[in-house]
Formats: structure tokens, sequence, C-alpha cells
């Protein structure tokens, strides 16, 4: 109803098969069915055709025939989020009646990590080869808006490039991309998508263009210049994101500078340290509408003979005058931007919230800049008697563990302060975390309202 309701006339497609209105899937169509589907989404044994992407994608196609017979003279752009992602590309390479294609959040395999094979397979080898969207890339017929986030669990953001470059035109794609989520959108990212269907019907509000993200190594480290669209759009500032060598693009921390857009390119200095092996950057410009832009990702090989600065390690883990890097989440697909928010006690003093959801931040997996030894100590704020979980993610032996601690705080007029041991965080079994090595995550759950400040080892 939002969406009918900015003018647009809105098709919501139903293709799981399960009760109530929703398709029914009989006799060989059966395996189109969500139950029999979830089994075979990514199955291409003995080929392809045992999954249910082909199906759906007829299906959506001829759901566009019947906007066709109703709107004559209507301009069908598709949207998929998640899951029904991977039936945008495929729709989109094969149905030219097609005006624009939205992806929002993943071009991988949109399963569970915990159910992909550690090694690539031969499954998944044919997956890429006749399912993925990188298979239909190079024969979309119409422009594409790629919305997704750097956490997302399905694909490795540094690989964004690649799938733009198979697209027939770089001019015919726009990335926008969500800072930190995994699973979920901004709502600025989500307004920038608004406006990018907006600039398909009208070129008054088409979107500016990529903007350019370009390096050099000097003696201060690494010399990053932001070139944003030479057009008629204002940008108004602009923002370079980065990170260092973690390979799993789930669980990187991504720092971040801001500065105000300059008439030509702005530029940021990143400095190395001696144990960075590998950079991974990308640029994003606020436009003075509202409007977030972003460059493709760069990765840069830190070789030996590249200027590095000492780096000493702090028992600092986060304070409100550091670059922030905790967010909010929630099941939605979009995240509202005001779910996550520094705001002050009565007092005055800042913190950070979730007005929704949980709080999550991944710098606790920076071994470069964090001494993490002794007791971790949080200071919080709230004037009612509140208890939350702090949920720590580690990496051991190459598998995921997630341990917890629970933590009750009495109502107060004062800041309160409380110190948590490795001893405090249990797994699943009771089994205690035991050490702080190998963290990659911190999650706060259950505390939504409760201001935090000066998270610190002691």
């Amino acid at each position: 109803l939002s969406i009918a309701k900015m003018g647009y006339n809105v098709g919501y497609v139903d293709l799981t098969g399960e009760g109530g209105l929703s398709t029914e899937y009989s006799g060989s169509y059966a395996y189109g069915k969500l139950s029999e589907a979830k089994k075979n989404l990514h199955n291409c044994m003995p080929s392809a055709k045992a999954s249910p992407v082909f199906l759906w994608t007829r299906m959506l196609s001829r759901f566009v025939t019947l906007l066709m017979d109703l709107f004559p003279k209507c301009k069908p752009i598709v949207m998929g989020a998640r899951q029904a992602n991977e039936i945008v590309w495929p729709l989109c390479a094969m149905d030219d009646r097609l005006y624009g294609g939205v992806s929002v959040l993943g071009w991988g395999m949109q399963v569970h990590r915990d159910n992909l094979p550690l090694e690539e397979d031969e499954n998944q080898h044919k997956w890429e080869i006749a399912l993925s969207p990188q298979a239909y890339a190079k024969y979309t017929v119409c422009p594409m808006l790629i919305v997704t986030a750097t956490n997302h669990a399905s694909h490795t953001f540094d690989k964004l490039d690649h799938l733009v470059s198979l697209l027939p035109e770089a001019s015919m794609c726009a990335t926008v991309v969500s800072n930190r989520l995994n699973h979920q959108i901004s709502g600025s990212s989500y307004f920038t998508l608004w406006r990018w269907i907006e600039g398909r019907y009208s070129a008054k509000k088409e979107l500016p263009k990529n903007p350019e993200l370009t390096y050099t190594v000097d003696e201060g480290g690494i010399q990053f210049a932001v070139t944003p669209d030479q057009s008629d759009k204002k940008a108004a500032s602009v923002f370079l994101f980065y990170t260092f060598d973690e390979d799993d693009p789930e669980y990187r921390s991504w720092q971040s500078m801001n500065a105000k857009a300059e008439e030509e390119d702005t530029r940021f200095t990143v400095r190395i340290a001696p144990c960075d092996r590998e950079l991974t950057a990308y640029a994003c410009v606020r436009y003075r509408d509202g409007v977030e832009i972003a460059s493709t990702p760069l990765t840069i090989a830190l070789t030996p003979d590249m200027p590095r600065k000492r780096l000493t390690p702090s028992k600092l883990l986060f304070d409100t005058s550091m670059d922030i890097t905790f967010f909010a989440e929630t099941r939605s697909v979009v995240l509202p931007d005001d779910d996550f928010q520094v705001a002050r006690c009565p007092q005055g003093i800042q913190g950070i919230m979730a007005k929704d959801g949980a709080l999550i931040s991944y710098c606790v997996g920076e071994k470069r800049r964090i001494a993490a030894s002794g007791a971790l100590q949080i200071w919080a704020y709230t004037d009612q008697e509140r208890e939350f979980s702090i949920k720590m993610t580690v990496l051991r032996d190459g598998v995921y563990r997630t341990y917890t601690a629970k933590q009750y705080l009495p109502a107060s007029a004062e800041w309160q302060r409380f110190e948590l041991d490795p001893e405090d965080f249990r797994d699943q079994d009771r089994l205690p975390m035991g050490d702080w090595s190998g963290m990659k995550r911190i999650k706060i759950e259950q505390a939504e309202g409760i201001l935090f400040n000066n998270m610190l080892w002691v």
C-alpha cells in the first residue's frame, strides 16, 4: 500500500504455493511449491531444470504479460529481495519488456553459510554457470540497480565490481551500499532505491552516476581520491569506508572517514600498519536531496615496500568520540535510519542505543587495533530495571561459535558500570568461552532503549 500511495501500480507475486490464495502447483510442477523448492532452490543435478528458478521466472514473465494487457502503456520494473533476488536476474535477461530491474541483498547462493560446502562442489559449479546472477548479467536487457550490504553473508562484497563488469554497459548499472549491515539495507538505501525508480520514469529525477574511487601510495600511506558525478547534482558529503585483512566478508569491521564534498575530488589518507596485508575500500557520495550512491570496491594488496607506521593496540574498544562502528539489526529487509541512535541521558552524557532490535559491531575482531585482556568493562544508562544478553561470536579451529553472557541492571538515575570475564560467556552447552581469542562480533540483545558507552578491557 505504501508503494501504491506513491502513484505506482503494484503487482505483488507470491510464488510459494502454500495455502490461502497463493499459487497452486500440481503434477509435474509440484517442485515449485515452497516445501519442495527449499530443497532444490540451488539444485543443478543432473541439470539446472531441477531448480524451481526457471519455473518461477516463466511465471513472472507471464505476470508481466498480464500487466501489459491491463496497462498497455506501462513500463514494468521488477524488484526482488533476498531469495527473490535470484529470480530478478534471469527475468531481466529473458524478458525485453522490462524497463528496469532492482536486485536487493545478494548475488550469491541465498542460503545460510552452514549449508554451503567448504569447497566448491560440482553442483555449486553448475549453479554458477546456469542460475547465478553472474550467468545472466551479460544478457540483461534493461538498466539494473544493485542494492546490497557490505557484510551480507551470501556474497563477497569486494567482487561487486566483477558483477558490474559483466553487464553489457557499465552505464546500465547503479550501486547502492548499506555499510556494516548484513541481511538488511538502510533507510537511506531504500530512499535511494525509490529515487532510482522515479528516475527511470522521469529524466529530471535520474540518479547521479557512480563515483570514481582511485588511489596512490605516498609517504603517508594510501591516498584515496573520490570523484563524484560531475553533473548538475550537488554532492553534499563524501565518505570513505575501508577494512583490513578479514577474509570472511560477513565479519569485516568497516572504518570510515567523511568530508565535505570538494569541487573536483575529495581526498583521504589511510595509514597502514606493519601487520596489514590487504585493504578493501569503497566510497559513498551523499547528495543534497538525500540520495546516496556508492562506488564499486577496490581491494589493494599491501606489499612490503609500502610505507607503514607503527600502530599501538589499545584496550579501548569503543566510546562515542570514536568512529561509531555499531549499528542496529532487526528482521525486516529495510532498517529505518533512526533504529540506531546516538542519544543523551538526562545528565547530557552521550551514548549509543538501539530503538528497536539488537546492537551489533564487528570491532572486536580488529586485532591490529585492540589489545584484549582482563575483563570487558561497559558503561550503561537505564532508568528502568533491565536484563539483557551480550553475545560474542568467535572463530576457533575454523568453526564459528557463539557465547552468551546475561547482564542485569537496576533502575538508576546514574550511569552504571559492569564487567564481564571470558568465563561469563557460555555456549549452548554451558561451556565457557575461556579467553578473548578469535573474537569476530559482539551483539547486545533485549537492550532496546539502553544507552551504552565506554567499552574497554581493564
